[in-house]
């Protein structure tokens, strides 16, 4: 089949996020696929960066005769800074995880089970222990509690924990991917 040229969504509400997913199985058969990102600034939260590259990752993956490029990603730097493009499957900007998280943000990580042995006694801890420990790391950006001792702090690194358990004990998965941003302005987080 011939090119075709689809435009990476301005706006990232769930409806357009899905609408630009569904568009891209449209196009697998095509030959080449253009995404182009937006001319006017566009802000990608976390979410809409994960699911945004995870699906132009397994469209890569799933259809490796189609070639697919990005048109106009020098443009966002805020996506090479977190790995977005690193995500999607291309050698633009930083590698996953690869920019230095801090109290504000995380970039796009990909968590897995290898990855929570720190020392070499970590094979004896139990799974959940592992995972409680990357969870708290996460947790201390999301309450802003360096100290971890609010009750945000706690509900937050507990759901986190059982988050993270699910795709590792359930998803037949070995890997999982994460990001967060906090706002101070808006006092807003997002993971």
């Amino acid at each position: 089949m011939p090119n075709a040229t689809i435009s990476l969504p301005q706006t990232t509400d769930l409806a357009s996020l899905l609408k630009f997913v569904l568009e891209l199985d449209y196009y697998s058969e095509h030959n080449r696929l253009i995404i182009e990102m937006p001319k006017e600034d566009a802000f990608y939260s976390p979410f809409a960066m994960l699911i945004l590259a995870s699906k132009i990752k397994y469209l890569k993956d799933k259809c490796p005769k189609l070639v697919v490029v990005f048109d106009g990603w020098e443009r966002f730097g805020y996506l090479s800074h977190m790995g977005f493009f690193d995500m999607c499957g291309y050698n633009h900007g930083n590698h996953m995880g690869q920019a230095p998280a801090n109290s504000r943000y995380m970039p796009i990580t990909k968590l897995t089970s290898g990855d929570l042995e720190e020392s070499p006694r970590d094979r004896f801890e139990e799974m959940q222990d592992l995972i409680q420990r990357a969870a708290n790391k996460i947790a201390i950006i999301l309450a802003q509690d360096p100290e971890e001792r609010s009750d945000l702090f706690n509900i937050l690194s507990y759901s986190l924990r059982e988050i993270f358990r699910n795709p590792f004990e359930h998803g037949d998965t070995d890997s999982l991917f994460y990001c967060a941003q906090y706002w101070p302005k808006s006092n807003k987080v997002e993971f």
